[in-house]
């Protein structure tokens, strides 16, 4: 199926689909193995005085600068992230994928898509991509409309190795919760790559070429009276394989493009997968709208167009609050909040906000930019484009 017959599908079903999972509190029903998962994470790891303490003192950063990599670097930092920005993260990218197929572009595949989650961290894009996906498989089930069976299998990179741990924790709880139904594919978010840098897939599909033809299969020869190698795979079959790895067809960048710095880094990876990308692949891009994003977003569009993508989403906002999870997300995180008090009792004015937030004079949520960018053709036209003098502030 080509990609015109992907956005016919969506234009004739894709209302559809997404009242099928409001009718049937799909969201609800996936988020709450998250939540239980999550609650026992916090509870079990925050458990002294001591530790509690540690949460209050990153919390500050992880509320102004998560995207840096000293902040991750901090005692317990991934456990303040994920009390105060997991859940919400969750839902944000819940609704920009309900955004695709309400804008027709959510991507699809004949096998299922295989996704690609820069910046992963604690994983709140991951688990939403995996789950919304899923529920795409129940969808394809309940309806007899197969070519929504799309498993989901979702490929992370994250290069903090605590967040990594805490993930696979994390996703391993998320198994357990769901353990009546076949959640199997969520334990694919237990690894991560840990390099962006070396996320290259058109040199790594070669590799892979190499490796393959490289195997041989050992076995001893009685008429020559001697142990023998084979090759293992034909030069064919060693190029089909190779030809299978690392085809992404959706790329999801949530709060991973937010410096000048970040992007001009990471030029030559996010070239290479955008060139690389079959037609009709999905880059996701979620942030904020303010400050340097104006021209992080112009330097992105200028990329994309060259790689052969065009922009179908734009000037699009989401949160949580859209979602039916709003109140649960609140729930959760003061819950966490009188634990941490009840262990080491907290005022400090720089965490003013969240102790007015979870005291009871409950703040609005924040809010996602989501843009999103079709592949078109294959341009893969060289790029060069000088961002506006910008100071680096983060």
């Amino acid at each position: 199926m080509n990609t015109v017959s992907w956005t016919r599908l969506l234009r004739e079903y894709g209302d559809q689909l997404l009242l099928w999972m409001n009718e049937n509190s799909i969201l609800e029903s996936r988020a709450q193995s998250l939540v239980t998962a999550l609650r026992h994470l916090l509870f079990q790891t925050v458990e002294t005085p001591e530790a509690a303490a540690v949460v209050w003192k990153a919390a500050p950063a992880v509320l102004t600068r998560c995207n840096e990599q000293s902040t991750c670097e901090l005692p317990f930092a991934p456990i303040a992230y994920m009390w105060l920005h997991l859940l919400d993260r969750y839902a944000r990218t819940w609704r920009a994928l309900e955004v695709l197929v309400q804008n027709r572009c959510l991507p699809l595949a004949k096998y299922g898509v295989r996704t690609l989650d820069v910046g992963t961290g604690p994983g709140p894009a991951a688990f939403a991509v995996h789950d919304f996906y899923q529920a795409l498989v129940e969808f394809s089930v309940a309806t007899g409309l197969e070519e929504f069976n799309q498993p989901p299998e979702i490929d992370c990179v994250e290069y903090d190795k605590g967040t990594n741990h805490l993930r696979h924790h994390l996703a391993e709880l998320v198994y357990e919760a769901a353990a009546e139904a076949d959640h199997t594919s969520v334990l694919g978010l237990c690894r991560a790559q840990p390099d962006f840098h070396t996320v290259l897939p058109s040199q790594d599909r070669i590799a892979a070429f190499e490796s393959i033809q490289r195997q041989e299969d050992r076995y001893f020869d009685e008429f020559l009276g001697e142990w023998v190698e084979d090759p293992r795979y034909s030069i064919e079959e060693a190029n089909q394989i190779a030809q299978s790895l690392y085809r992404y067809r959706l790329f999801v960048f949530s709060n991973f493009l937010t410096t000048v710095g970040t992007v001009t880094t990471f030029e030559a990876n996010i070239t290479d997968l955008l060139n690389d990308a079959g037609l009709g692949s999905i880059m996701l891009v979620l942030g904020g709208k303010r400050g340097e994003y104006p021209a992080i977003y112009e330097y992105v569009d200028q990329l994309a167009d060259s790689c052969g993508f065009t922009r179908r989403v734009e000037d699009v906002t989401v949160s949580s609050t859209e979602t039916v999870l709003s109140d649960l997300i609140y729930e959760e995180g003061q819950r966490f909040y009188k634990h941490l008090q009840s262990l080491s009792p907290n005022r400090d004015e720089i965490l003013e906000d969240v102790h007015q937030h979870f005291g009871g004079s409950r703040s609005p949520a924040p809010t996602s930019g989501v843009r999103a960018y079709r592949k078109n053709n294959h341009r893969a036209a060289a790029f060069h484009h000088r961002l506006p003098a910008i100071h680096d502030t983060h």
